[in-house]
């Protein structure tokens, strides 16, 4: 409750409504009452407002890959927005409240090339890491496949682009030096041969190497 100290024109002490009134220096002041601020301290944050930077960090290096593997979405919206959207409902996962990637789960390409069957990636003597697969007789044999590392250990993603045909059934990715104890996940996804159209993200599991 404020109360006037020298009649109706003049100033007041105490807080009425959103104003406050003091004296200073034998003047009455009147300020705006103290309003805590609109912005959250990060760790106060709801997990579901954390999802949408944690995911946008993840697929940003990889944009270039999703720009091709998402373009049929350009119509609606950016080949990008369209990933970011498309793994926030399909790669998130909770510890607790605690919002979590699932790399099974992640996709940087969508379309109706035929897919198949990727099998376990298995480490070679020279340092590679092998994709193997079944073509099968119903797709283009001559398709491109495109293979992606995602190491989870220093959170960094490789990329092979068009680097096999589907006929090869096999391909061998070489590993950067100084990743030895890493989880690494591996992904395959086809370019049809005429050039006018992609898989969707098929996942080869996981290995340490």
């Amino acid at each position: 409750m404020g109360i006037l100290d020298d009649g109706l024109f003049g100033g007041f002490r105490g807080k009425t409504g959103a104003l406050v009134g003091r004296k200073v220096n034998g003047q009455s002041v009147i300020t705006a009452s103290y309003r805590k601020s609109g912005r959250m301290n990060r760790d106060s944050l709801p997990a579901q407002l954390l999802v949408l930077p944690m995911m946008v960090s993840f697929l940003s290096p990889i944009k270039e890959l999703i720009a091709l593997g998402f373009r049929k979405y350009k119509k609606h919206q950016t080949a990008f927005s369209a990933a970011v959207s498309y793994n926030l409902r399909h790669a998130i996962v909770y510890n607790g409240t605690e919002p979590l990637i699932d790399c099974s789960e992640l996709c940087y390409s969508k379309g109706a090339v035929l897919t198949n069957l990727v099998t376990v990636i298995m480490m070679d003597e020279g340092g590679s890491l092998i994709f193997s697969w079944s073509a099968g007789t119903q797709a283009d044999q001559m398709d491109l496949g495109t293979f992606l590392l995602y190491d989870e250990d220093a959170q960094l993603f490789y990329v092979e682009r068009d680097a096999a045909r589907r006929h090869e059934e096999i391909y061998f990715f070489t590993l950067p030096p100084g990743i030895a104890g890493h989880r690494l996940h591996g992904y395959m996804s086809y370019s049809a041969a005429e050039g006018k159209g992609q898989s969707d993200t098929m996942y080869a599991s996981y290995v340490i190497v």
